[in-house]
């Protein structure tokens, strides 16, 4: 990024870092050029947090799919057992 260690030391500390390093930052770590100037809002920024709502959006609905799954197997199962004694039963009154 063409900064070092002493970039933050001693009498550097009192200078601040010029436009091509904050540029790095900003596109290498995704850091939100608002935030890093001012202080202000998120380091993120905004597009994490829409990012952040849509993934959560996405497993809200993927969680009720699950759900909807779920609940079509476990009947799915019930209905498989019910058969199971039913068949059992008939087996025992065909062995009588």
């Amino acid at each position: 990024m063409g900064i070092t260690y002493g970039n933050f030391t001693g009498s550097n500390k009192k200078t601040p870092l010029n436009s091509t390093v904050l540029s790095k930052l900003v596109m290498e770590f995704g850091i939100d050029a608002h935030w890093l100037l001012t202080g202000e809002g998120s380091p993120q920024g905004v597009q994490w947090h829409m990012e952040t709502e849509n993934q959560i959006a996405f497993l809200d609905k993927e969680d009720a799919l699950l759900e909807k799954q779920y609940q079509y197997t476990r009947n799915y199962l019930d209905a498989l057992e019910n058969q199971r004694k039913s068949l059992s039963g008939l087996k025992k009154q065909l062995k009588r």
